[in-house]
């Protein structure tokens, strides 16, 4: 295969891609919002959301590693080497319509990775909060380890 055929490649993964990492997005700003409301079904409902966005990863990552090493053998390279700028930039004109990719990719991940910690701290607090809270009930810290069996016991009693 020529390395304008993997260069093709490179660009559908690179559509694919986008459209994943746009539902995840998606996906994670209503877990976000989910987790102020409180609503125990809706969180439930929205990581089960984050679950199926983040379903086809691990395919993705397959036909990543594909048209990385199919452009790799042609270009004569490690393909562990090749990134999309330094692919963008071996194709010279050709990878005008990728690199325009690369932008928009780089974009949305950016934005995905911001929520995505937004959304690890805000369930971080409510932990706390709930870890105080059993803690008031049960004399027992549960972010500490060790044997808390039977804490509970006493607030149901």
């Amino acid at each position: 295969m020529t390395w304008q055929a993997w260069l093709r490649k490179a660009e559908s993964w690179a559509q694919e891609e986008q459209g994943a990492q746009l539902r995840l997005l998606e996906a994670l700003r209503e877990h976000e919002a989910s987790l102020s409301g409180g609503d125990p079904g809706e969180i439930e409902r929205t990581l089960g959301l984050i679950r199926d966005a983040i379903s086809g990863e691990n395919q993705r990552a397959r036909r990543r590693r594909e048209w990385l090493g199919g452009l790799g053998s042609a270009w004569g390279v490690e393909p562990l080497t090749l990134t999309l700028r330094s692919v963008v930039e071996r194709a010279g004109e050709a990878g005008g319509l990728l690199s325009r990719q690369r932008t928009d990719l780089e974009a949305t991940t950016r934005l995905v990775v911001e929520t995505a910690r937004r959304v690890s701290l805000i369930a971080r607090q409510q932990r706390a909060v709930v870890g105080e809270i059993l803690t008031m009930f049960t004399g027992v810290d549960p972010t500490v380890g060790g044997d808390s069996r039977g804490a509970l016991v006493h607030l149901e009693a």
